[in-house]
């Protein structure tokens, strides 16, 4: 039997350990490449260390890897970078910044670089949000770029652990695998169904308004159950995963006041026994309304519903229209107890809004701390697809395995936001079951 090989540590030295450096080492080095980490600041303390080393500063180590400080980290306020920390070049396959002209290992600070985008640092600068107010992916330097579908931080990361593979072949890496996770946003758990006498016949009363008829006997149909409704797509669903023994993770809305939160009343008993029941077979979490995103009180009742009706306490969210502002938002789901969040994503473009498929900490800049909220992004929703990029099912097939293929490359983690409607097969959804059945065979 062979023997386990010991874990070996990685000294790293900074002139400063700040908490920007402290976060993103242990983001990049502990989290991504596995590395059991020993920070020092004390120069003469790492010179004299025999084992593996990085070298975090202006100074030259010849027995360590070298990465020399653009700046990013060492400061503690939010002011935009100059513009030469901006200016991109081709490194190893990729794009990267944050450039400087030394001999170091590494051409650029890839520290600082990855507290740029993860951090997501730009949000707290001034720029133009899109109708909700909401920071567009227009804005972002990764569009502008033009590296946003790449998961540049997990391709950076595992570019530094061959490098130091390379120097200190001592040393084990411990890089994540593979993994892709399902999730759905059940903004209308129903077409029809489950919402009440009133909402129903003025519903029905508007579809001949407008001479749906149509659309009215479709809706008196699922009513009275001789029909399914075209939102009930759930049976399709516990199919579809349970034959690749996927576990997706649900969110639910539980707002039904507003232009943007009409769901079902969530007060309903019906409703909230199918609530229940889908919780027994699936991870449930809140899908916090549009209203909750400027009210604590608001979020903390929906909150507090949600785990009235599952009698469990519920510690995972997506914003609903992905309503995201920093660092507010994170700040308010910390203050009722969310602890993951999946809102990492752009509604209008697909990508990796932080530069990354895996799950980070949420490091709130105003603050300079590290929080205990778990950010778990996701490059790909079924509206963006449909919606804002205006593709047909072909289109959207072949830019999902365009996505999966990146993320599959770098052992990254993929997750998808659908929702119940869009696998109604019906409707501007037509042909779209198909995409949704072609993503999880290619991403099992």
């Amino acid at each position: 039997m062979t023997p386990a090989r010991k874990t070996i540590e990685l000294m790293v030295f900074a002139t400063l350990l700040s908490e920007r450096f402290k976060y993103v080492a242990d983001l990049v080095l502990a989290r991504h490449l596995g590395l059991k980490l020993v920070l020092t600041n004390h120069w003469d303390t790492f010179r004299q260390h025999a084992g593996p080393k990085l070298n975090y500063s202006p100074q030259w180590a010849s027995d360590a890897v070298n990465i020399a400080p653009f700046g990013l980290l060492e400061r503690h306020s939010v002011v935009r970078p100059e513009p030469a920390f901006f200016e991109t070049f081709d490194w190893r396959g990729a794009k990267a910044f944050a450039r400087v002209w030394t001999k170091a290992d590494l051409p650029f600070d890839l520290l600082s670089a990855v507290f740029f985008l993860v951090s997501r640092f730009e949000e707290y600068l001034p720029f133009e949000a899109d109708a909700h107010g909401r920071f567009p992916a227009r804005a972002s330097f990764a569009h502008q770029a033009g590296f946003l579908r790449l998961p540049l931080v997990d391709h950076w990361s595992r570019e530094l652990g061959e490098t130091l593979e390379a120097k200190f072949p001592s040393l084990i890496l411990q890089t994540p695998t593979y993994s892709f996770l399902p999730t759905l946003d059940i903004d209308n758990a129903f077409a029809f169904r489950n919402k009440g006498l009133a909402r129903m016949l003025g519903a029905t009363a508007n579809d001949l308004a407008r001479r749906d008829w149509a659309k009215a006997a479709s809706r008196l149909a699922a009513v009275a159950r001789l029909r399914r409704d075209p939102y009930d797509t759930y049976e399709l669903q516990d199919r579809l995963h349970g034959e690749r023994q996927l576990q997706p993770l649900y969110f639910f809305l539980l707002n039904d006041k507003g232009r943007f939160d009409r769901g079902l009343p969530p007060e309903s008993r019906r409703f909230q026994r199918f609530v229940r029941r889908l919780a027994e077979r699936h991870e449930v979490g809140l899908h916090p309304s549009y209203a909750s995103n400027s009210s604590l009180q608001k979020l903390r009742e929906e909150k507090e519903l949600l785990e009235r009706i599952l009698r469990r306490p519920v510690e995972k969210s997506r914003q609903h229209f992905l309503m995201l502002r920093f660092p507010e938002t994170y700040t308010q789901l910390l203050g009722v107890g969310i602890l993951h969040d999946f809102s990492m994503g752009y509604a209008d473009a697909l990508g990796f809004r932080a530069g990354t498929s895996h799950s980070f900490h949420f490091f709130n800049l105003l603050l300079n701390k590290k929080t205990e909220l778990l950010v778990h992004p996701f490059p790909v929703m079924d509206v963006t697809l449909r919606n804002y990029l205006a593709l047909d099912a072909t289109q959207a097939a072949e830019e999902l395995e365009g996505l999966l293929r990146f993320v599959k490359e770098l052992n990254g983690t993929f997750i998808s936001l659908w929702h119940n409607e869009s696998l109604s097969n019906e409707g501007h959804w037509s042909g779209w079951l198909e995409v949704y059945e072609q993503m999880l065979e290619t991403a099992r």
